[in-house]
């Protein structure tokens, strides 16, 4: 079972907020300033407020297409964004786009704006839009700015996110790779927005199944947030999530539950119990739960988070399809194959509606869904899924990836129940071979 940060994780919603000089009233810029250091604070509810008041202020002394308020609408849409009002965020960044369009000199706002666009579509799985925003976004800031640009890195940041989103792991990392190492030229190497891609980078690593990488640059990514943030700030706690998550896949539970617990905290402090962060907190304590074989804990979790994400992510969301995955897993955990079969298929059906991209967590669907075959004795429909679900995997991961090795254990398993024995054993020691493979890279 897996999950990943997704609002401000997105792994981490990191957003430029690009300032244009205001010259409307006074009020308008000390509210507007007030709006965008209580962002950057992790302070969303009292950055609304300021970010509304100065929107009202502008709006009754300039026109609609001022670059002023359509600064303000960006301002005040990344707020939405990070509350998770994603359709809301959606359609001020459009207007504060059509504002920047028709103003000259203002393509770095532009470019800015584009990307925080794309944030938005990410987060409501419009990943096709998302992406050509976001190439369009990284285009004008090495253009303007440079490549070696802090703006342009938060681009590349954006990218990559969605990358990761669409199960894109290479270009992903590609993109990740390349907003650390200008961010630690240009900013140092301990800025916040370094912590925040490395978080990023980490999680993918987890993804690719190279978790002692994903936990070296997590735990540096640590080192910068807490140093730099304050204790209850949402952007710690993507970090967090994101190093408890690779501490659970290391079998360091104890950690994982403490680092974990605290990212539940501050997701409840700063967002309230109704909110996708929320939920995809409860999702990371579930699967850590279920890697503790407490499959009733993890059960109980996913179906709060479920009750939680589907209303306002909606049925058709990868996200709360990652869920039913979840909750079907930890429902094979508790031999409860019926349901677990119910709730797999659903999330099978919603995984694969188009638009959603490859998913990362498809494989591990399938395995799952292979596995509830093969305890109750459909055995060809099993082999049959299996076959599917090592395909994807190689695809993503490679032929030698350690995420293979037991998948292809319980292919081996369901030929054995059909008697085809040699395949069978064929699939054993490949299996086998990886590991050892992976052994030696580990002890190199």
């Amino acid at each position: 079972m897996q999950h990943m940060k997704t609002g401000a994780g997105l792994v981490g919603l990191i957003l430029t907020i690009c300032c244009s000089n205001l010259g409307a009233q006074d009020k308008a810029a000390a509210d507007l300033a007030a709006g965008k250091q209580a962002y950057r604070d992790g302070r969303y509810r009292e950055a609304e407020e300021f970010d509304r008041s100065a929107l009202a202020s502008l709006e009754r002394v300039l026109t609609p297409d001022s670059p002023e308020i359509a600064d303000c609408k960006n301002a005040l849409a990344s707020v939405y964004a990070a509350k998770g009002k994603y359709t809301e965020a959606e359609d001020l960044f459009r207007q504060a786009l059509q504002a920047w369009e028709k103003a000259p000199g203002t393509e770095l706002s532009m470019a800015a704006t584009l990307s925080n666009l794309g944030v938005a579509l990410r987060l409501q799985a419009k990943y096709s839009e998302g992406e050509s925003v976001q190439k369009r976004s990284l285009a004008m800031f090495e253009k303007i700015a440079g490549p070696d640009d802090p703006r342009t890195a938060t681009s590349l940041n954006n990218l990559g996110e969605l990358y990761s989103a669409e199960g894109k792991l290479e270009e992903s990392e590609t993109c990740l790779r390349r907003a650390v190492t200008i961010r630690d030229k240009a900013l140092g190497e301990n800025d916040v927005d370094t912590a925040l891609a490395l978080a990023g980078l980490g999680e993918v690593y987890k993804q690719q199944g190279r978790y002692d990488e994903a936990a070296q640059v997590l735990e540096r990514s640590r080192s910068i947030a807490e140093k730099r943030l304050n204790p209850m700030h949402p952007r710690l706690a993507i970090v967090l999530n994101n190093l408890g998550s690779v501490y659970a896949t290391q079998h360091k539970y104890k950690e994982a539950h403490e680092l974990l617990q605290r990212v539940i905290g501050i997701d409840e402090a700063v967002y309230g119990w109704n909110h996708p962060e929320t939920a995809s907190g409860l999702m990371n304590l579930a699967s850590l739960e279920f890697g503790r074989h407490k499959y009733k804990q993890a059960t109980e979790l996913n179906r709060r988070a479920l009750a939680i994400s589907e209303p306002l992510l909606g049925s058709d969301h990868p996200t709360v399809a990652l869920n039913l995955n979840n909750l079907g897993a930890a429902l094979v955990g508790m031999r409860n194959f019926s349901e677990a079969e119910s709730v797999l298929k659903l999330a099978l059906k919603v995984s694969e509606r188009p638009g959603h991209g490859e998913r990362p967590y498809l494989p591990e669907l399938l395995e799952n869904l292979g596995y509830v075959h093969t305890v109750t004795g459909r055995y060809s429909e099993a082999i049959e899924i299996y076959k599917r679900a090592i395909q994807l995997r190689e695809a993503r991961l490679g032929p030698n990836s350690p995420k293979l090795i037991r998948l292809l254990h319980q292919y081996a398993e369901a030929l054995r129940k059909m008697q085809d024995y040699a395949s069978a054993e064929k699939a054993d020691v490949r299996a086998l071979g990886i590991e050892v493979r992976s052994v030696l890279r580990r002890s190199s």
